[in-house]
């Protein structure tokens, strides 16, 4: 497990300073270095070239490799796309003249580097190169590494982002209707799979910013005036169900009948008819596609939570009359059950990929507190791909499994989780 130990905050403040200095206030935004750099670890440095990955391919994270930019890194230790801070390499002379400010790009695999950080050094060599030049870099035998946290990440990212790509293509929530049409049909024709769709659709939707109760009934709604359907933001809940309507679909009309019928029950829009309780409402009402498979993940492993489900109350302190609540259950208790923290190491193996993760609460009256996908990528990590509200990363994005079973273990209102899975016949 990657232990996030104490910054050194005088450098760090120092690094961040000089790279607002050189990208601009508006790309970095005030921030502690406390906040926006986590300790990695240590690593030792080794040397790619171009001979070893032609220039004009690309890496594993499917860009285009730059020259002391780029790093080669153990995809089960660090996630391909981070970007990663060594304060070792500011100040290094490249060859064009630049000056380093000591950010990279974890974009090539290499499963030998457990211990190392192998750092792109294009056409240059592994002993004659910019950072063997340096006699301070050449005397450090580790180098030191960060994590760099959003939205520190996502400037960089965007500053670069037309170097890395040869023709740049939009994020999925820069997407328009007909690009968004444009790629369900092309995916929908080439993959049969829904949880292969899901991991696509999902991995192109990662950067989407987070904003809390993003979506609502439309503009002429009387209660909640949210857009129906935005892919330019989302929380939770949402993110996982546009990714779910996308993944049962072969068009965009397609996906908008079906994210409908997900999101309210019998597809019927309203406030009262939204599925605004993840157990007692989402899952149930949403049979015909999923079903809770906690039970069977986890056996004996599994323990009982009970708590009152109050739907009047809930409208009615959100304004909404007696008159309109006619047909809403009276409160009733409900029973669900879910994995407790301390035995999720024991079933991390029996996830298959795609499976919808509930994190359960012990706060009264609801059992969900936070949604996200279980993916299982190529390197063979179990990742929690999720819209994360943390303050500093607010998108979508990807979390290794054990790191948040380590978070839930330090958190005093979570316990565990709850697992849902698509269907293998939807109906």
């Amino acid at each position: 497990m990657r232990q996030l130990v104490q910054v050194r905050s005088a450098l760090l403040a120092a690094m961040l300073g000089a790279a607002a200095a050189l990208y601009g206030q508006n790309v970095f935004p005030p921030m502690t270095p406390r906040a926006a750099f986590k300790t990695l670890g240590v690593f030792k440095p080794s040397y790619f070239v171009h001979n070893a990955k032609p220039a004009s391919s690309n890496g594993a994270a499917g860009v285009k490799l730059l020259p002391y930019r780029s790093l080669a890194v153990n995809p089960t230790k660090i996630l391909l796309g981070s970007v990663l801070f060594v304060p070792q390499a500011y100040g290094v002379a490249l060859p064009s003249g630049e000056i380093h400010d000591g950010f990279f790009f974890a974009q090539e695999a290499r499963r030998a580097c457990a211990d190392t950080l192998a750092l792109f050094v294009g056409n240059e060599t592994r002993s004659e190169n910019a950072f063997t030049r340096n006699a301070a870099f050449r005397s450090k035998p580790v180098l030191e590494v960060y994590i760099v946290s959003e939205p520190v990440a996502g400037a960089l990212r965007r500053r670069y982002r037309e170097e890395f790509e040869t023709k740049p293509k939009p994020a999925l929530n820069e997407m328009l209707a007909q690009d968004i049409d444009t790629l369900l049909r092309e995916v929908s024709a080439k993959e049969a799979n829904t949880i292969a769709r899901l991991a696509i659709y999902s991995e192109q939707a990662k950067g989407t910013p987070y904003s809390l109760f993003c979506l609502g009934e439309g503009p002429t709604a009387k209660y909640d005036r949210d857009p129906l359907l935005d892919f330019s933001r989302a929380d939770c809940m949402t993110f996982v169900e546009q990714m779910l309507a996308m993944s049962i679909s072969s068009n965009y009309d397609e996906m908008f009948a079906n994210l409908l019928r997900i999101r309210y029950k019998n597809g019927e829009i309203g406030f009262t008819t939204r599925n605004h309780y993840t157990h007692a409402d989402w899952l149930p009402n949403n049979g015909w596609l999923l079903e809770d498979v906690s039970a069977e993940l986890g056996g004996a492993l599994c323990a009982d939570m009970t708590k009152v489900i109050d739907r009047p109350g809930f409208f009615r302190k959100l304004g909404v009359p007696e008159r309109e609540l006619q047909g809403i259950p009276a409160p009733q208790p409900m029973t669900v059950k879910y994995i407790p923290t301390a035995n999720l190491p024991k079933i991390k193996d029996r996830l298959q990929g795609g499976e919808i993760v509930s994190l359960i609460q012990k706060m009264p009256g609801i059992f969900s507190a936070h949604m996200g996908f279980v993916i299982r990528d190529q390197y063979g990590n179990v990742l929690f791909r999720h819209a994360s509200a943390r303050k500093e990363t607010r998108q979508v994005t990807d979390e290794f499994f054990d790191d948040v079973i380590e978070q839930l273990s330090a958190s005093a209102s979570r316990v565990g989780m709850a697992f849902f899975r698509i269907k293998t016949q939807v109906k």
